[in-house]
């Protein structure tokens, strides 16, 4: 630990298992435990680390918060500041743990707590020689070697399918929603899919408007990162500009709040700023 980490309120993998072991990776590539799960790799109660976690400038400074700042201290790390962040996923605020400060938590249970050790000292002797970091990498399927995000290969897959006769509404999703979310720090969760929303939603505006029905355009077969794949629409060219406006002045300012606020509130800071100035 040589330095405070200091995480993003933005997972991009979070994982929970059956018997309640959470974990993620934020969008810096830092990997976490949450309160749960560091819970119960150090064989206790989970109230037990939200009050640490939550009240640490308080806590650091009794018998417990100082062994546990001594061993923080040991590995480089600073115990001055919060050992977590609250994030928020599928609208359920999390503590996040960082994995160096998780390891320090463990070390204190395993050898210096009063309490019933063995399970920490089991997990504590188990990640000596695989680090915290790796495991929640492996068990999350995080890449930590600049993988792209699963939109943006869905993206580059798909692009080559296209004519340049027509457009993809799954793509400018990605180029109109997903990139520049990403850019501003907020990575989509994998199940979570807004083309399907602007999608019913434009296919309605052209058969009400335009007198267009949508189901006779050409399909594309649409994949997945995962392998799977869906039928897609392909959209006249002709129609590109009415769903760009469509998009940007109909569903990002009417519907968007409600589709991340039912999902993920996380995203609503991060949605209010892709609303672009219409023009003068």
């Amino acid at each position: 630990m040589r330095e405070q980490m200091t995480m993003p309120l933005v997972p991009v993998k979070h994982q929970s298992e059956a018997d309640g072991f959470e974990m993620g990776v934020m969008s810096d590539g830092t990997p976490y435990l949450t309160a749960s799960g560091l819970a119960f790799v150090c064989g206790t109660a989970r109230s037990n680390i939200i009050t640490l976690v939550s009240d640490w400038q308080n806590q650091r400074f009794l018998p417990r918060g100082q062994a546990i700042s001594q061993i923080i201290q040991r590995s480089g790390g600073d115990p001055t500041g919060d050992l977590h962040r609250a994030i928020k996923v599928r609208g359920i605020t999390q503590h996040a743990i960082s994995a160096d400060y998780c390891m320090a938590i463990l070390e204190y249970y395993a050898f210096e707590s009063r309490s019933d050790a063995d399970v920490a000292r089991e997990n504590y002797r188990n990640l000596a020689t695989q680090s915290l970091k790796e495991f929640i990498y492996r068990r999350t399927g995080y890449k930590a070697t600049g993988a792209l995000p699963a939109h943006l290969a869905r993206y580059t897959r798909n692009r080559g399918k296209i004519p340049y006769t027509h457009f993809s509404m799954l793509n400018e999703i990605t180029l109109n929603l997903i990139a520049p979310l990403e850019e501003a720090g907020y990575t989509l969760p994998e199940n979570l899919v807004p083309d399907i929303s602007e999608g019913k939603l434009f296919c309605k505006w052209l058969r009400e408007n335009k007198g267009i029905e949508p189901n006779n355009f050409p399909m594309y077969d649409h994949e997945y990162p995962d392998g799977r794949v869906v039928q897609a629409k392909l959209y006249p060219v002709e129609l590109l500009d009415d769903f760009r406006r469509h998009f940007h002045e109909v569903w990002l300012v009417e519907k968007a709040g409600k589709y991340f606020g039912d999902r993920d509130s996380l995203a609503l800071e991060y949605v209010e700023s892709l609303r672009l100035p219409s023009p003068h």
